[in-house]
């Protein structure tokens, strides 16, 4: 117990506490909405009078990737030797700050990069608004021009895509295949009587799993179940997604339900095939290098990850197609991807598109970045170079190149939109809740939870839209 004198000094330090004053608690939706106009105006000032990084350059390029930016920085002296007048910078910004960053040079007009780089997940905020008053000019006439149109598959162009413009120009296709600890897989698959190639389906790749795998105490594959970013690869292979070309939301749809039914067995549940060590970092691959999961799901860019961070596994990994969900379907999907756009701020458009073509287009460049990556460039021209025919000892002599490029045009494709972060989070939340739920009580009644979370995500999601004006409607 503290004595006297100790509490009436709590009573003291009580009575000297705040006290917000009478008019504070008369605001008719609570003193919130004023610190957000607080926190606004106080970071428009920070803004103006602590800018970002300045630097003294005539093109100035943003991107968030170190290996992107490592590329660029081997590029740019060439275009420089062009145009010596001239001088060039390539930033390295986190993804996190380059979004913020971003929003608020287009909002201020202050810094505003000449070209950046943005992750696919988060282009769409930067499309909302008139057409004119977007921050990226539209590039269709220039990558027309360019003849690039015919060298993208058109799938990729998609994302980046809105109102019939293109406001950005892919770095990469990011098709998705499986990466497979071969050492451990193919005795299986000669106990079974099979190859590789019989895993063609998802139905014959499951039994497989649970006849022949799961008995041996590992899991077939790992598969992220605490977001929805794990789900989203495989909802995009069977034909679902966030929105249609219309622009409508379409996450309740019935290839959703059907979808999720159908990966909520494999991941939970007595007969699951699949277990989540996390996505990144030392538990995803020391799960692989230990061989408690056979399988990893592998766009291009993580092939490159896996090399560098467990070559003593080189030689004893494979790649495979995903399974089909039917005979002859689909057998791959995408995760990831960049887009370079071109700033409205900056005073030169046709300069900074050639920067880009430099960039994006350069035949050696792409060859070199693609040995040092693993990343399937977006022109379809590169494909053809040497490196990409190269037999890859770590992958036991397979030409990754050529395996991910015959799958580059059947890329589903991803529609963009303004509100397709929200969209994502909302189904995020579907699957984590789904996950959970069919962990405490079975399929039972998982097919009407599912439908009633799904139609409540998607109302939230157009509830938002209907507050957006029509752009384009006639004045």
């Amino acid at each position: 117990m503290p004595d006297t004198d100790d509490q009436s000094s709590v009573e003291v330090d009580q009575s000297h506490a705040f006290r917000p004053p009478p008019w504070w608690q008369r605001l008719p939706m609570g003193p919130a909405p004023l610190m957000v106009l607080l926190v606004a105006v106080l970071s428009y000032l920070l803004l103006l009078l602590m800018p970002p990084e300045r630097v003294e350059a005539d093109l100035v390029l943003w991107t968030f990737s170190p290996d992107h930016h490592n590329s660029y920085q081997r590029a740019l002296p060439a275009f420089q030797a062009r145009h010596p007048e001239i001088r060039v910078a390539s930033l390295l910004v986190h993804d996190s700050a380059i979004n913020q960053r971003l929003s608020s040079a287009f909002w201020a007009g202050v810094n505003v990069p000449d070209l950046v780089e943005v992750e696919i997940s988060h282009v769409g905020p930067f499309f909302r608004g008139p057409v004119d008053q977007i921050g990226f000019i539209d590039l269709r006439s220039r990558l027309e021009a360019a003849g690039m149109l015919d060298r993208i598959p058109a799938n990729r162009l998609a994302p980046y895509s809105h109102r019939g413009r293109i406001f950005g120009i892919p770095h990469d296709v990011h098709p998705v295949m499986f990466a497979y600890r071969a050492d451990l897989l193919d005795p299986l698959l000669e106990q079974a009587g099979i190859g590789i190639e019989d895993l063609d389906t998802w139905e014959a790749y499951i039994q497989f799993a649970r006849d022949y795998v799961r008995p041996t105490g590992r899991f077939m594959l790992q598969m992220e179940d605490g977001a929805g970013y794990g789900f989203e690869p495989y909802l995009y292979q069977a034909g679902g997604g966030y929105f249609n070309s219309d622009g409508e939301v379409i996450i309740d749809q019935d290839i959703v339900v059907e979808t999720l039914l159908w990966w909520l067995p494999l991941v939970a549940g007595p007969d699951a095939i699949c277990i989540n060590y996390g996505s990144w970092g030392l538990p995803f691959f020391r799960g692989l290098e230990e061989g408690n999961y056979l399988m990893v799901i592998a766009p291009d860019w993580r092939t490159g990850s896996i090399e560098r961070n467990l070559p003593q596994l080189s030689g004893r990994m494979r790649l495979m197609p995903l399974p089909a969900f039917t005979p002859g379907g689909r057998r791959t999907s995408s995760w990831g991807g960049t887009m370079l756009g071109i700033t409205r701020a900056t005073p030169d458009p046709d300069l900074a598109f050639e920067l880009a073509m430099h960039l994006y287009a350069d035949l050696d460049m792409l060859e070199e970045t693609f040995r040092s990556t693993n990343i399937l460039p977006a022109d379809r021209r590169a494909w053809e170079r040497p490196a990409f025919a190269e037999a890859r000892d770590y992958w036991q002599g397979q030409a990754i190149g050529l395996e991910y490029a015959a799958l580059a045009d059947d890329i589903p494709i991803q529609v963009g939109h303004p509100y397709l972060g929200l969209a994502k989070d909302k189904l995020g939340e579907v699957v984590v809740a789904s996950v959970a739920r069919y962990r405490r009580r079975g399929p039972e009644g998982m097919e009407d939870f599912i439908r009633q979370r799904l139609s409540s995500a998607a109302d939230y999601v157009r509830l938002q839209l209907r507050r957006v004006p029509d752009w384009e409607a006639e004045p």
